[in-house]
C-alpha cells in the first residue's frame, strides 16, 4: 500500500493524492493541526469525510507525529489527548498512530546543548525544533534509559528527561487507568464493536454546540469540550458506557474535557468488549 506523507493541510488538497491512480491513503494532517474546539474540530471532519468521498477514496486521521508537539503537551493536558484519542479512534477510515502517544508522552525539554534539530540553528535559537517528539520512548524503569540504552544520557543523541518512569510501558501496561490501557481498549472495541460493519457517521449535536456527539452504527462517541459537565439524559443520549476516558463519576454526566462511548447493542451482541 502507498501513504503519501504530504504537507498538505487543505482536504480537498490532500484528495488528489487519493484519487483514481494515486496513492492509496494519505496522512491526514489537518485533524492533527486543529484546536481543542468543538466547531473547529467538527468541521475538519465533516471536510475531511466530503474530500475523500468525491474521489472514493479512505479517509484517514492523524493526530500526532515526529515533526509535532506531543498531543499531550500541544492540546494542554493528558486528559485532553486521551480525549481526542478517542474522538479520533471512533471516527470511520483509518487511524495512524505515532509512537510515543499510546503512552500519553508529554514534548521532551531538551537542554540548549543537547537540541539536534537543524531548525534550532537556522533560527539564530528561537525555533527548538522536533527533537521534543523524537526522544526514545522509555520502556521500564525509573531512570533515563527506561530499558531504551543502558548508555549515560550524555552519549545518547537525544536523552531521555527525568521523570518518566510514570510513562514507561511497564508501568502503564497492569494500571487500568493508564493512557496505555485506554488506547488497548479503544484499539479492542474500535475492532470488535459492530461499529466496524458501519461507516456511515451521524451527527446528534448543532453544529456550534460546545461538545460532539455523534453515532456510528450502535456505538455513539461523546466529547466535551465545553466549560461545564454534560449532562447525557438531559441531552438524550442512551445507551451503555463501554469506554471513557476518564471513568465516568456517574453514569449521567461527561466531565469538561473527557469522552466516553455509549453502546445501544445488547449484552449478548458486544460482551466481548467489556474485556479488560
Amino acid at each position: 500500500m502507498l501513504v503519501a506523507e504530504s504537507a498538505v493541510f487543505e482536504p480537498d488538497r490532500l484528495a488528489r493524492y487519493v484519487r483514481a491512480d494515486e496513492m492509496q491513503q494519505a496522512l491526514n494532517f489537518a485533524f492533527l493541526e486543529a484546536l481543542w474546539d468543538a466547531p473547529e474540530l467538527r468541521r475538519v471532519i465533516d471536510e475531511s469525510l466530503a474530500a475523500t468521498a468525491a474521489v472514493d477514496a479512505p479517509v484517514t486521521w492523524v493526530m500526532s507525529s515526529h515533526d509535532a508537539p506531543r498531543p499531550a503537551t500541544r492540546l494542554g493536558s493528558e486528559l485532553r489527548a486521551g480525549s481526542a484519542a478517542l474522538l479520533m479512534l471512533a471516527l470511520p477510515g483509518a487511524v495512524y498512530l505515532c509512537q510515543g502517544e499510546e503512552l500519553g508522552l508529554p514534548q521532551a525539554h531538551l537542554p540548549d546543548d543537547r537540541i539536534r534539530d537543524p531548525l534550532w540553528r537556522r533560527s539564530n535559537g528561537t525555533d527548538r525544533g522536533r527533537d521534543g517528539a523524537r526522544v526514545p520512548i522509555p520502556w521500564s524503569g525509573d531512570q533515563p534509559g527506561y530499558g531504551f540504552t543502558t548508555a549515560p544520557p550524555e552519549a545518547c543523541w537525544l536523552p531521555q528527561p527525568e521523570g518518566w518512569g510514570r510513562y514507561t510501558v511497564a508501568a502503564q501496561r497492569e494500571d487500568p487507568d493508564s493512557t496505555l490501557s485506554l488506547y488497548r481498549r479503544a484499539l479492542r472495541l474500535r475492532r470488535d464493536h459492530p461499529v466496524a460493519a458501519h461507516g456511515t457517521l451521524r451527527w446528534h449535536s448543532p453544529v456550534d454546540a460546545p461538545y460532539l456527539a455523534f453515532s456510528r452504527g450502535e456505538l455513539t462517541c461523546v466529547v466535551n469540550l465545553g466549560p461545564d459537565a454534560l449532562d447525557l439524559d438531559r441531552l438524550g443520549f442512551s445507551g451503555r458506557p463501554v469506554l471513557a476516558g476518564p471513568a465516568l463519576p456517574h453514569l449521567g454526566a461527561v466531565p469538561v474535557d473527557a469522552c466516553v462511548w455509549l453502546s445501544t447493542a445488547s449484552d449478548g451482541e458486544d460482551r466481548h468488549t467489556d474485556r479488560p
